[in-house]
């Protein structure tokens, strides 16, 4: 292949070290110089400290895939031709490669043809480059490099054209001959008319007298997309770029003109395939948004009445009965959780909070958490936070923990009688790490490359000893990217494993806004010994739970079935606080919302507490709540402390 002058430098990012030194020998032999990265975050620190004409750029690989490397390029104005492979024959991958700015793709094939597939992407876009150095060369110098122009324009497969003024054909390379079926001999001489379908011949002989009467090119875009006639009167869309100069008082064009035929059906054909992917994608988003209505509103039921049965007196074997109930339906509502988070993380829908928070209380409230449940296998959790460590943070707290309590989760439930410890430090400006270490079963070097794939376990017997569905640490993953940090583990199997967590997070002075704690809302009319709360929800056995949670306390509850009904009720009766379901047949929770907080406006009525104690938990639901006035948004299930708790911020003080 032919290389750029100055020799081009090529990078080559793939965890397979063998494989990588191929390609870069093969590629070597060629005059390029070759380098080789072994994994995405190794090649953007190359990527920082040189520049390279063309990256070649693995999609699976450890700490950072391909996709993530491609799109953190793209933020550089001057980034290099990006080559994206793979082994999966995948056309969404290819899809999603081209549409972040990858110039090409090429799958993995086995045997030998993947690196002549490799070598050719290559060399054609070098072999670009060089045209178009070579193009404006030959503009800038026509008559003292003529020869050396024909010799490019005859090795292009583009079709090379030149015309003098008066539109007659000049030169026709063999890019043009098999562009146009026309021969050379053909068209020396003779009009480019022939080459345009006959509605577009007056236009082009205007613009070409404008051309020749102003001397400036009437065209601001460098390439045109134009329809051209063939030989055989078959038409065709051909990508043209067009260019003109002038010598010694004669006017000369060029055009070079590629026919895309096959680019526009691939690219209808992609484009389609793209309305299909977000059809799909909002297709199973709605599925799951509904499932997840449909399974939490038994749930609620289920883990509620649980919950209550555990508060009675009951025989030592009914009691584990409930407690058997109730540790099944958090499983199932922890699976629930898992595969939305997956979901709202596939589709880029998951935002991260930016809040202060107090990294030793979260440290302390993880340990609260697991204590009972490691002392109960023998299980000695320790922790270790840097003395350096500030003692606010800003960053997403609720995530950070999720990750951590996902992490020492697995590392108690695979260690029996032994420890686990939690260290957290800084290690560097703005960035923290925490390691989760554990003296467990540890994890075989086969399954760690793959342990943060979804569904992927320690072992194939692990989901049948201990539980789980492997969804967890590739939600960790997937966090931790989001929050532009990274997650390792180090194992050795019977030893136990540690797993390592660095994320930036800043840290802010104490006292800062948004540090203290909101004040609790508080209903004027409320008395100290309770509220009056009218509740509206369709499900019978969601009224009735709400009935037993409230049974004991001060609260005077009133129930009805749908939205009208809640409305009407209220503006009848005098309420302290409402509890709102949201998918209700008929008039639905926003619009009963929506009509109580007018009902307010219009009489000038303080707006009363409406809490919206809903199955739907995606995070557009919870937001919606909120637009239509809701106060406070309750996902079901729930459970009695936490309702008691939600309904204790409105209790004046």
């Amino acid at each position: 292949m032919t290389l750029l002058p100055g020799t081009p430098r090529i990078l080559y990012m793939e965890d397979d070290v063998a494989l990588a030194e191929l390609v870069r020998r093969r590629l070597g032999r060629h005059g390029g110089v070759v380098e080789t990265a072994a994994d995405g975050l190794a090649g953007m620190e190359r990527l920082q400290q040189s520049r390279y004409d063309v990256v070649v750029l693995d999609y699976q690989m450890p700490h950072l895939d391909g996709l993530e490397v491609l799109k953190r390029m793209m933020q550089d104005p001057e980034h290099p031709a990006v080559i994206m492979v793979s082994a999966f024959s995948s056309l969404q991958i290819a899809i999603d490669a081209l549409r972040m700015g990858a110039a090409d793709y090429v799958i993995k094939e086995t045997g030998g043809n993947y690196l002549e597939l490799l070598v050719g992407a290559v060399a054609r876009i070098l072999e670009k480059r060089r045209l178009v150095h070579e193009k404006e060369r030959a503009e800038a110098t026509l008559r003292e490099r003529e020869q050396q122009f024909r010799s490019i324009s005859d090795s292009a497969s583009d079709a090379i054209i030149s015309m003098d003024a008066q539109g007659r054909c000049s030169s026709w390379n063999r890019g043009a001959e098999a562009t146009f079926g026309y021969c050379a001999e053909e068209m020396l001489g003779q009009p480019l008319t022939v080459l345009m379908p006959e509605r577009y011949r007056v236009r082009h002989l205007t613009e070409l007298q404008r051309v020749i009467d102003g001397g400036e090119m009437p065209w601001t875009d460098p390439l045109l997309e134009v329809e051209a006639l063939r030989k055989d009167g078959s038409e065709f869309p051909l990508e043209l770029s067009l260019s003109s100069w002038e010598v010694n008082g004669k006017r000369f064009f060029a055009a070079i003109g590629r026919d895309i035929t096959a680019r526009k059906r691939l690219h209808a054909e992609l484009q389609q395939a793209i309305r299909s992917a977000e059809k799909a994608n909002s297709e199973k988003s709605r599925f799951l948004a509904a499932m997840s209505h449909e399974i939490r509103t038994p749930m609620n039921a289920i883990l509620g009445m649980g919950e209550m049965l555990a508060e009675g007196e009951l025989p030592p074997e009914q009691q584990e009965y409930v407690q058997i109930i109730n540790r099944a339906g958090q499983g199932l509502l922890a699976l629930i959780n898992d595969i939305l988070d997956l979901s709202k993380i596939e589709a880029g829908q998951l935002e991260l909070e930016e809040i202060p928070f107090d990294p030793r209380l979260m440290v302390e409230s993880l340990v609260d958490i697991l204590r009972l449940r490691a002392l109960s296998q023998g299980t000695l959790i320790r922790t270790h936070v840097g003395p350096d460590l500030p003692s606010r943070l800003l960053g997403d707290p609720q995530r950070l923990q999720q990750i951590l309590l996902n992490l020492l989760s697995n590392a108690v439930k695979f260690t029996s009688g032994g420890q686990v410890s939690l260290t957290v430090a800084p290690i560097a400006r703005h960035r923290v790490r925490f390691s989760v270490a554990d003296t467990g079963i540890g994890i075989p070097p086969e399954r760690q490359q793959t342990i943060f794939q979804p569904f992927v376990q320690a072992e194939t017997s692990t989901s049948r000893r201990f539980g789980g569905t492997g969804l967890g640490l590739s939600i960790c993953q997937k966090l931790v990217e989001k929050m532009s940090g990274r997650i390792w583990l180090v194992s050795q199997p019977g030893q136990g494993s540690t797993f390592h967590v660095e994320v930036p997070l800043q840290s802010t002075p104490l006292g800062e806004a948004g540090c203290e704690i909101a004040d609790t809302h508080s209903v004027p009319g409320a008395t100290r010994s309770g509220l009056s709360i009218l509740m509206a929800d369709d499900a019978v056995e969601n009224r009735f739970l709400v009935q037993a949670f409230l049974k004991t306390t001060p609260h005077q509850l009133t129930t009805v079935e749908g939205g009208s009904q809640a409305v009407e009720l209220f503006q009848s009766g005098a309420f302290d606080l409402v509890l709102m379901d949201i998918q209700m047949p008929g008039m639905d929770g926003y619009q009963a919302t929506q009509a109580i907080r007018a009902w307010e406006s219009l009489h000038r009525r303080p707006p009363t507490p409406i809490l919206a104690l809903t199955a739907n938990a995606m995070r557009e639901d919870m937001e919606k709540t909120r637009e239509v006035g809701c106060t406070l948004h309750l996902s079901k299930p729930i459970s009695k402390k936490r309702l008691l708790e939600a309904l204790a911020l409105f209790i004046p003080s």
